[in-house]
């Protein structure tokens, strides 16, 4: 999932480079980033050994607040469209 996200987002990034779409791309960024967080969740800590929140680790925090972040970013960018 991780390769998956990384192209999905080079892509979404490439894609706003060259305005194509942008405010479908904001739009959907939303649902996709946050579905990121979810599964990272999950996969980790429901379905996985890890205990939350002890195990999330400093690397894993600053990935879900820039996550968090850019859910904020492109939801205030999908409003300004």
């Amino acid at each position: 999932s991780f390769l998956f996200a990384g192209v999905v987002f080079l892509a979404a990034s490439a894609a706003v480079v060259v305005n194509y779409r942008r405010g479908l791309l904001y739009r959907l960024g939303i649902p996709f980033t946050a579905g990121q967080i979810v599964l990272w969740y999950y996969l980790n800590f429901v379905a996985g050994p890890k205990a939350f929140p002890g195990d999330v680790g400093t690397l894993g925090a600053v990935d879900k607040v820039a996550q968090v972040l850019l859910v904020v970013v492109l939801a205030l960018l999908a409003r300004r469209e």
